[in-house]
């Protein structure tokens, strides 16, 4: 696909999104995703509802797991002051 529209394939922006560690990568992502999609609709490709709601439902799965990961060491920190007072 790429090759004939010049348009980077779904995978590459998967792997933008999986690539995330923190909430201002994330936000980075959703505006290349808000980007992708717009291209991707100009350029006449088939279903781009189907890749926005792939790539939108990966997008939060991987903001969950960076929110869970924070909330996990935010709730490790403060066991080990306590500890430690």
């Amino acid at each position: 696909m790429s090759e004939t529209t010049g348009i980077t394939s779904v995978k590459k922006m998967l792997i933008i999104i999986n690539s995330c560690e923190t909430n201002k990568q994330l936000k980075s992502a959703s505006k290349a995703i808000d980007n992708y999609i717009r291209l991707i609709s100009a350029k006449g490709v088939i279903n781009p509802e189907a890749v926005e709601a792939r790539l939108m439902r990966e997008w939060k799965q991987k903001r969950f797991q960076i929110n869970m990961i924070k909330s996990f060491v935010v709730r490790q920190y403060r066991e080990f002051e306590m500890a430690v007072a």
